[in-house]
């Protein structure tokens, strides 16, 4: 989806279809677009926590949560969503990886180990691509348990994409369960 403009998007936008209902045209201000406008969303609340939802697949949306200018949590959740995020549009169009930068991600609490796995996963997956837990254990000088463990506590799915990382025999496992992990696989056009 490289050089798409915004309107070009929008345009997009009216095209897309879930069960042949027409996804909801967000006004500009509810595309968040990058740190500086997440920010300007999450300060206009007052609660601590602000929560976006958008689809991600045609059966499969996210519900974001965000503290000030931070994505602190992701949640996948197993329900259409009619409104779409402009930085998931090529995810849902399966055209390549939601346009989210891991700077606006909240790493607190995550041990630095993990947060040099998710890095490594992120940099050798892209959409459409998988890598084993053993592989990705070489990669980062782990072991595929601790790998398997980094990926049941991500706190982001899709953007640090941990449904990509399979056993060499199988799927391995997923927090959201096996059926949601072949959605994904099956969105990116794999079908293990």
């Amino acid at each position: 989806m490289s050089g798409i403009s915004v309107q070009s998007a929008r345009t997009i936008l009216r095209r897309i279809t879930i069960n042949g209902v027409e996804l909801q045209n967000l006004p500009e201000e509810k595309y968040v677009k990058n740190a500086s406008s997440l920010r300007s969303l999450t300060k206009k609340t007052a609660t601590p926590i602000t929560a976006l939802k958008t689809a991600i697949t045609p059966s499969l949306s996210l519900k974001i949560l965000f503290r000030r200018d931070k994505i602190v949590r992701i949640e996948i959740l197993k329900e259409k969503e009619r409104k779409i995020l402009y930085e998931f549009i090529p995810y849902f169009l399966k055209e390549g990886d939601p346009l989210v930068d891991v700077k606006s991600l909240s790493f607190k609490g995550i041990k630095q180990k993990c947060l040099e796995v998710y890095l490594k996963l992120k940099k050798v997956t892209s959409f459409g691509i998988t890598v084993t837990y053993g592989d990705l254990a070489s990669l980062t000088n782990t072991n595929p348990r601790f790998v398997g463990y980094c990926m049941k506590i991500n706190p982001f799915p899709v953007i640090v994409p941990c449904h990509r990382v399979v056993s060499k025999n199988g799927l391995g496992g997923f927090s959201y369960g096996l059926d949601i992990k072949r959605e994904l696989l099956k969105h990116e056009g794999l079908f293990l």
